[in-house]
């Protein structure tokens, strides 16, 4: 199976706690990093989001957000703390009588004292089943999207990997006629320029130039390398890397190919095959 490394899910829950909403995203990395940002009170669930995550992700820079807002406040009523309450009237009105004044006592100075005012405390036991589940329900649309994307990016690897293979095999088939080409314009060549050789130098030199220009070795190890790539592309993996090496090794072969061509069409399969390595190096950066 492959998959992308490029996603985003978005999942949102009412509740009579409040709104939730879980947000993840991924671009390409070399390797896993996750990335968190939880409101402070959530903050305990990162080690299960961790372990969830890392259970069925490899690659990618993976950024999971977490955005909660409390319905608690308009549903529960605000208790007042009575004890402090009647304290800070008593020391007030002692501090008049200290001062000889009369001032009216104003409530709202006394809502400015801290932890006058008591607000419903978050119960995140009854809260956290809840948010975990939507989270799973985000990671589990988020590599359903991953994986969508990946088999796109499967079937665009499939057909230049096809283009490949088909554009190794007609230099293949051409080879010979183009070696026996290049044989016969050098000794005509040769003749026209009236220089006479030993037949014995002459097929030593052919034969030099044979070597120098035979490029069998690199289509074989194509042939290989295309090979492999196929059957990586067929395991159910995470095989970005390994694919990612294969191209390098391919396009090394190409240029290798491109500096023997013997004439405009060997030169020109080449180009087309460096372009189509290009091609599949820029999908599989995608790949996890």
């Amino acid at each position: 199976m492959t998959n992308s490394m490029t996603a985003f899910a978005r999942k949102e829950k009412q509740a009579e706690w409040g709104q939730a909403t879980w947000e993840v995203r991924s671009v390409n990395h070399r390797y896993l990093e996750i990335v968190l940002s939880l409101p402070d009170t959530f903050g305990y669930l990162e080690p299960l989001i961790r372990k969830q995550m890392q259970a069925c992700l490899q690659r990618g820079r993976i950024e999971v957000k977490l955005r909660y807002k409390s319905f608690s406040n308009k549903a529960m009523p605000i208790e007042i703390d009575e004890e402090l309450t009647q304290s800070l009237i008593g020391a007030y009105k002692k501090i008049a009588q200290l001062a000889h004044t009369e001032t009216h006592l104003n409530p709202g100075e006394l809502l400015r004292w801290p932890q006058l005012l008591k607000f419903p405390e978050l119960n995140v036991e009854v809260i956290q089943p809840e948010l975990m589940t939507l989270f799973s329900e985000t990671l589990n649309e988020f590599c359903t999207v991953r994986s969508i994307e990946g088999n796109a990016i499967f079937e665009l690897l499939n057909q230049r990997l096809r283009k490949l293979t088909d554009l190794r095999q007609h230099i293949q088939t051409q080879l010979p006629y183009i070696l026996n080409l290049q044989r016969e314009k050098v000794l005509t060549r040769l003749n026209e320029i009236k220089i006479s050789l030993d037949p014995n130098r002459l097929e030593q030199e052919m034969l030099l130039f044979a070597q120098k220009t035979d490029v069998a070795e690199e289509l074989d190890r194509l042939q290989i390398h295309l090979r492999e790539f196929k059957n990586l592309l067929a395991k159910n993996q995470a095989q970005g890397k390994q694919l990612d090496f294969l191209l390098q090794e391919l396009n090394r072969e190409a240029n290798t190919l491109a500096s023997k061509s013997l004439n405009a069409e060997l030169t020109l399969s080449a180009v087309n095959i460096k372009v189509l390595i290009e091609e599949m190096r820029e999908q599989v950066q995608n790949i996890e």
